[in-house]
Parts: structure tokens; C-alpha cells; sequence
């Protein structure tokens, strides 16, 4: 696993990473990365009114809100890597031989 890196070392790039933010609500948070939130205008952005084309790029949480109004991160690290696959199990075999529900005399 991954160990915590200063913030400054961090990628700016779209890459997602783990954020670690500290004063009042000091915790982790999850799948962050740097950049804009993403914005879907809807009808190729001719009518939209989204005051988010507007923001400068920095750190966005997995719920693509930007972190404004935390404590800037003091450290980040690479996502875990996912958990290997449950083990698949072979099915039993089964019993393959016919059953005559209509026998005939013969």
C-alpha cells in the first residue's frame, strides 16, 4: 500500500488519489483529483447558466464537488489497489443420465 506524501509532491494531472485534510473536520477523503468538476451543460452548452465554467482548477472529491471551504490538504496517496476476485468455485456435476418418464413396453 501506498504511504502518505506531502502535498506538494502530489499529481495535478487527473489523477485520482486519496487526500488528507486536516484543521476541524480533519480526515480522509477518498478519489480526489485535480482539475474542474465535471459539468454536462446539457444542449451542447447553449443554454447553460452554471457558474462553474468559472472556477479555477483545484482539488475535487469523488462527489465532483470542489474542496473549497476545508482545510487544504496536507498530504495524498495513491489509491489502494482493488481486492483480488472471489475464488470461483467449479460446479458440482450433475447427474446426466435420462430418465425414461414414459417408458415404453417392448
Amino acid at each position: 500500500m501506498s504511504e502518505w506524501q506531502p502535498i506538494d509532491s502530489a499529481p495535478k494531472d487527473g489523477t485520482v488519489v486519496d487526500l488528507w485534510i486536516g484543521g476541524e473536520f480533519a480526515g480522509r477523503r477518498a478519489s480526489c483529483f485535480w482539475g474542474k468538476p465535471e459539468h454536462d451543460c446539457g444542449e451542447h452548452g447553449r443554454y447553460c447558466d452554471s457558474d462553474w465554467h468559472d472556477l479555477d482548477e483545484g482539488w475535487v472529491d469523488d462527489m465532483n464537488m470542489p474542496l473549497d471551504g476545508y482545510e487544504p490538504p496536507t498530504h495524498w496517496m495513491h489509491l489502494p489497489p482493488p481486492p483480488d476476485p472471489p475464488a470461483i468455485e467449479p460446479e458440482p456435476e450433475r447427474d446426466t443420465k435420462t430418465i425414461d418418464m414414459f417408458p415404453t413396453e417392448g
